[in-house]
């Protein structure tokens, strides 16, 4: 980054504008977003560049970046329903809910 006051970018999901921290004016919001895949795949190059991974099973990093900044990248897939559901090896079928596993 040329400014060396700014702090921090954020990029708080897809189609989601990309906010920068500034000393001087704080956080402004950019006009720049990603498209979901377009997101992933920035994610997990940056991550990468790292040498490091990321993926569902380890959404979350924590690293640096080759010049010293921090990154905390996160790859975060969304549920269709309400409800997280956990699948049983013999009755694939029929989906367990977490009230189901309590009783």
């Amino acid at each position: 980054m040329k400014d060396p006051h700014i702090e921090d970018i954020s990029c708080d999901g897809s189609d989601i504008p990309i906010f920068v921290y500034h000393r001087k004016y704080h956080n402004l919001k950019t006009n720049i977003s990603f498209e979901g895949k377009r997101l992933d795949s920035f994610v997990v190059k940056l991550t990468q560049r790292c040498n490091k991974q990321i993926s569902i099973g380890e959404p979350l990093v924590n690293s640096t970046l080759p010049d010293g900044s921090r990154l905390m990248p996160r790859l975060e897939k969304k549920l269709h329903s309400e409800e997280a559901h956990l699948l049983s090896g013999n009755s694939v079928n029929m989906p367990l809910r977490p009230a189901d596993l309590i009783s």
